[in-house]
């Protein structure tokens, strides 16, 4: 897994990630409940250690069936990543197949044209679309902020394109396969009558999440709704798929009860009944640095259980302060001649963030000098924007291709492998 988007020393200061916006430790131990994991009869959680249900099972097994392996557009193809793509499309395997052939195309070719340019940076710097903290369950905060597009229409073409930026940010960094793999949403519709409501922005907001970042949505709140928004949102509703409605919530008012429940007043801003204080910069992310929860209960899983997980199970990710423990575990599952797959690659995930390069020994060692990019001279105000956003004084380390991990490990399941490592 990498980042997907060109690196590009001009424009640095974008690619140079905050601490705080890597899950915190309590985090890798959160063991989500039936509750998190489904959204009435709809998967939210895939990957990591997550058991299929019977009915999955026999959907995946169908679809293999019917699914060329040796083909080229399937190359990369996960168990997670179809059985995504089958919910979508309620299990109708052609369309299911369609849609996947699709999101490839647009893997290995649009999302590699993304570059960044001055419209890009404009459209980042606007508060247009950005993250702002996590709710109780770990998933990151976005904030649609419509009415910021009303004055840039210069930039309005780049927002497909700062979505799939700001979104390969959001999944390269800021999950945990099996514990946090969605968002929540919030739309402000403040500031907008039914006249100017940027459409077209919308439109490429929901497509990009919709076509290209299959069940990444968990909860959304379309907040300060007008009236004739709203009634327009009730005929419309009866056509929508009822899990989606599940998954949105829509009001005239600030803020939602909902949203009051699933996002401490620490994370939440104030413009929307919380605490937070949003930060000046929307790019890189800046988080209120305050409480993501008041306790953690019977949610989270004591280090003891972490480590009995870790040995069991290949598939659970380790919280920075056990990686060396995981490592060990792979170091030990190779001497004994056992596949290792998924240690490895988090942890180098997560080391590439913080300017270490991982060997194939799974020993942390400096960057070659071949490796670093050195920065550019940045501006003033790119300069500000960095010391506001907390981030660290380091080299930048291009992040190496990490090869696609083999379906099978993903899952407990014995499903034919499309893919190599």
């Amino acid at each position: 897994m990498s980042l997907g988007i060109k690196y590009d020393e001009n424009y640095d200061f974008l690619f140079r990630m905050p601490d705080d916006i890597m899950p915190p430790s309590s985090a890798y131990r959160f063991d989500p409940g039936q509750n998190e994991v489904f959204l009435g009869n709809v998967r939210l959680i895939y990957e990591g250690y997550q058991k299929f249900t019977v009915e999955e099972t026999n959907h995946l097994k169908e679809f293999f069936k019917r699914v060329d392996k040796n083909k080229p557009e399937f190359s990369g193809v996960t168990i997670p990543l179809v059985l995504r793509y089958l919910y979508a499309h309620k299990f109708n395997y052609d369309k299911a197949v369609e849609s996947l052939v699709t999101y490839f195309r647009w893997r290995n070719s649009d999302l590699k044209q993304v570059t960044v340019t001055p419209r890009l940076v404009q459209a980042l710097e606007s508060k247009f679309f950005r993250i702002v903290g996590r709710d109780k369950y770990y998933r990151p905060l976005f904030v649609v902020t419509p009415k910021y597009t009303l004055n840039n229409p210069e930039w309005i073409d780049e927002i497909e394109h700062t979505c799939y930026f700001i979104m390969q940010h959001f999944v390269h960094y800021m999950l945990i396969p099996g514990c946090v793999e969605n968002c929540t949403v919030i739309i402000d519709f403040s500031g907008l009558g039914m006249l100017n409501v940027p459409k077209d922005a919308l439109k490429k907001i929901i497509a990009s999440f919709q076509n290209n970042y299959r069940a990444r949505l968990g909860k959304m709140y379309i907040l300060n709704v007008s009236f004739l928004v709203k009634a327009i949102w009730m005929i419309v509703k009866a056509f929508i798929d009822p899990v989606t409605k599940l998954k949105i919530q829509l009001t005239n008012s600030a803020t939602h009860p909902e949203l009051l429940q699933l996002v401490h007043p620490d994370q939440l801003p104030k413009e929307f009944g919380g605490n937070a204080e949003l930060s000046a910069e929307a790019w890189p992310p800046t988080f209120s640095g305050g409480r993501i929860r008041d306790e953690f209960d019977e949610e989270h899983v004591t280090e003891e259980e972490l480590k009995k997980r870790i040995v069991e199970n290949d598939k659970v990710v380790p919280p920075p302060e056990l990686a060396q423990f995981a490592r060990e575990h792979c170091k030990n599952r190779k001497q004994k001649g056992k596949k290792t797959y998924y240690f490895k690659d988090r942890i180098e995930i997560r080391d590439s963030f913080n300017g270490i390069i991982e060997d194939k020994g799974l020993k942390e060692k400096p960057a070659k000098k071949d490796e670093i990019a050195e920065s550019p001279k940045h501006t003033d105000q790119q300069q500000k924007m960095g010391e506001k956003a907390k981030i660290k004084s380091i080299e930048i380390v291009k992040i190496k291709e990490i090869p696609v991990i083999e379906a099978v490990s993903y899952t407990h399941l014995t499903l034919p492998t499309i893919c190599s490592v």
